[in-house]
Order: C-alpha cells, then structure tokens, then sequence
C-alpha cells in the first residue's frame, strides 16, 4: 500500500482538460474512489480511481501529462490511511511500555 500503478497502458492526463488542476497533488488526502488520473486508451478517457484512502507523498508522473504509460506503472508514492494508524498505534505502544 505504498505507491498507486496505472490500471492499464496507455496516455497520462494529470487533469481532466488542460485547463484544470490536476486531479490530485503531492501532500494532498485522497479519499478511496476519488479520481486521481486519466489513462486515455483509443480515444476513451478512463478516470482512474483510488483503490484506498491515503495521502501523495510523491508525484513520479509530474509533468509528463501526455506521456504513454505501462500497466503497472508507477504514477504516485502514497502513504495509506491504514500504514499511518498501524504507525501511529506502534508509536503509542512503544510509549506506553
């Protein structure tokens, strides 16, 4: 649970048009099921979703929108929801004893 991959290849699109912000930014709180990328695949525009909650730590597709893309490939490193409360709860144990 530490980074998000592209579902499928094809191009990278950042935003919806080029005329908007990106769907999500380095340091921003996504939410599982928000949009956080396009993959356009034979004219077909895919939104891609969030499979789970967390926050982008890094950005490994900054300004390459337009660029073609693997399956698998890497777009953003994240730390999930659920990595910072199991870290949280360490931290408090490790207090506690």
């Amino acid at each position: 649970f530490d980074e998000i991959v592209t579902p499928m290849g094809g191009t990278f699109y950042s935003r919806e048009a080029p005329h908007l912000p990106p769907l999500i930014e380095e340091g921003q709180h996504f939410e599982a099921g928000q949009p956080l990328f396009v993959i356009e695949v034979m004219k077909m525009f895919n939104k891609v979703a969030a499979p789970y909650p967390g926050t982008v730590t890094r950005n490994l597709m900054a300004d390459r929108d337009g660029s073609i893309v693997k399956k698998g490939e890497r777009v953003f490193a994240i730390e999930s929801d659920e990595a910072l409360a199991r870290r949280r709860r360490e931290a408090t144990l490790a207090l506690l004893h």
